[in-house]
C-alpha cells in the first residue's frame, strides 16, 4: 500500500513469576527476590529461600533484619573442625550473635498504585465495625489509640450522634463512621493543647485526660466521684480529698510473683488503707503516707491506668511486666455494680518516650486487635502483657 510508513519496535520480554517461600521447593533460580520481613516469616525460616537460589550475586533480600538470624553452634563448632582438618586455607565461622533490643519493622518497598491512593477506604481492614485509622507521622499513635477506645465505647457513640452541637470530636465520629473515613487529627491535637502539634512522643494517658476535661460531653459520661484520704506515719496528719469528677482511675499493682485478677487489683486499691511513696506537707520529714479511697462509680464507662511507670532523671521506664490473668472472662464488682472489659491501650516499649500504642477492643465474645490502619481478630495477650489503660463498661 503506498504512502503507508510501518514503525516496529522490539520491546524486551522478561519473564518473572511470585510465589511462596514453601512451593518453591525444588526449584533452582538464578536471580530472586526475597521478602524476608518480619510480617512475612516468622524468625529463622527464611532458609527455606536462601537454598533457592544458585549464587549469592543473584541473591536479592528486601526487610532483612540480621537481628533475627539464628545458627546452631554445634554445627559451626563441628564446621570449623573439619575445616581445620581438611581444609586449613579456609576462613574460620565465628561464634557473632546480633541482639536489637526493639523489633525493626518493616519498610513499605511497593509503592501503592494511584487508584488507592485517591480512595483511602481500600487501604483500610474493618473487622466487625471496627476500622483502621491512617497515622500520618512516624510517631507514636497516641492519637489514634485514643480515638478507637473512645469511638468503640457505647456511650460515646451515643452522645456523639445525638448532640446537634458542632464538636471537632463529633466531626471525628462522623469520618470514622462515613465512608471515606477521612480524620483530620491536626484540628484535635490542636484543639486539646497546641502542644500536640509537635512531632513529639507524648503519653497517652495525659492526653486522655485532657480531651476529656475540654468536651463536656465526655465529662458526663466518663466522670466519676473519687474520695480520698491521705495519712501522714509520722505527724498523723490526715487530708480529705474529693473529686467529683474523675475521669481516670490510676490503679497500683499488688506486690506479688504470681499473676492477679482485675478483681483484685481493684480490692487492692480501694476501702483499704496502703502505704504509697509520697512526702507529708507538714513539718515532718516522712517519706511514706498512708492512702484510703473510695469510689461511687456514677457511669457506666470506667478508665483506669495501671501505674507501672517510674520517673527517673531521664525518662519514664516500666517497672515491671505485669501478669494479669483472665481478663476477657473476668467481671469486676464495685460497690454492687459490675464492669467488664471493653478495650484496652497497649504500650510496647520499656518507656513511654519509645515504643508505639496499640488498640484491642470487644467484640461480643471476640477480640479485635488495632494498630493504625492494621485491624484483625486476635486473642487477648496472654497474662495482658503491655496492658496501659483498660475501658471499663457496666455489664
Amino acid at each position: 500500500m503506498d504512502r503507508i510508513c510501518i514503525i516496529r519496535k522490539q520491546f524486551p520480554n522478561c519473564c518473572n513469576y511470585g510465589i511462596t517461600i514453601h512451593k518453591s521447593q525444588g526449584l533452582s533460580l538464578k536471580n530472586a527476590v526475597v521478602e524476608a520481613g518480619n510480617e512475612i516469616f516468622e524468625n529463622g525460616q527464611t532458609y527455606v529461600a536462601l537454598s533457592r537460589v544458585t549464587s549469592r550475586e543473584g541473591l536479592h533480600l528486601i526487610n532483612f533484619d540480621p537481628s533475627k538470624i539464628k545458627a546452631c553452634n554445634l554445627a559451626i563448632i563441628e564446621y570449623n573442625r573439619l575445616k581445620k582438618e581438611f581444609r586449613p586455607d579456609l576462613p574460620q565461622f565465628n561464634h557473632v550473635h546480633i541482639m536489637s533490643k526493639y523489633k525493626i519493622r518493616d519498610n513499605k518497598w511497593v509503592p501503592e498504585p494511584a487508584s488507592k491512593q485517591t480512595n483511602m477506604t481500600k487501604n483500610i481492614r474493618i473487622v466487625n465495625d471496627v476500622k483502621g485509622i491512617i497515622k500520618y507521622d512516624d510517631f507514636p499513635s497516641y492519637v489514634n489509640v485514643t480515638l478507637q477506645c473512645l469511638f468503640h465505647c457505647e456511650a460515646v457513640r451515643r452522645v456523639l450522634s445525638e448532640t446537634k452541637e458542632e464538636l471537632v470530636l463529633k466531626q471525628l465520629f462522623q469520618s470514622y463512621v462515613s465512608a471515606d473515613n477521612k480524620l483530620n487529627l491536626r484540628h484535635l491535637k490542636q484543639f486539646v493543647n497546641i502542644k500536640y502539634l509537635l512531632q513529639v512522643h507524648y503519653d497517652v494517658a495525659e492526653f486522655l485526660v485532657k480531651l476529656i476535661s475540654k468536651q463536656l460531653l465526655l465529662q458526663q459520661i466518663l466522670s466519676h466521684e473519687l474520695t480520698t484520704i491521705l495519712s501522714c506515719t509520722g505527724c498523723k496528719d490526715r487530708t480529705v480529698v474529693q473529686n467529683k469528677s474523675n475521669y481516670m482511675l490510676q490503679l497500683i499493682l499488688p506486690r506479688k510473683e504470681n499473676a492477679y485478677t482485675l478483681q483484685e487489683i481493684f480490692d487492692y486499691n480501694f476501702n483499704k488503707w496502703i502505704t504509697v511513696p509520697s512526702h507529708c506537707e507538714k513539718s515532718c520529714k516522712c517519706q511514706q503516707l498512708q492512702r484510703y479511697e473510695e469510689i461511687q462509680c456514677t457511669n457506666s464507662t470506667l478508665i483506669i491506668k495501671l501505674l507501672n511507670y517510674e520517673d527517673t532523671d531521664e525518662q519514664t521506664l516500666r517497672k515491671e511486666s505485669q501478669k494479669i490473668n483472665e481478663v476477657p472472662k473476668s467481671i469486676v464488682n464495685i460497690k454492687g455494680k459490675k464492669f467488664k472489659v471493653a478495650g484496652g491501650i497497649f504500650h510496647h516499649g520499656k518507656n513511654i518516650p519509645n515504643g508505639y500504642y496499640t488498640n484491642m477492643l470487644r467484640i461480643n465474645k471476640q477480640w479485635v486487635f488495632v494498630h493504625d490502619q492494621t485491624v484483625r481478630q486476635k486473642q487477648w495477650p496472654k497474662s495482658s502483657a503491655n496492658v496501659y489503660i483498660f475501658f471499663f463498661e457496666m455489664s
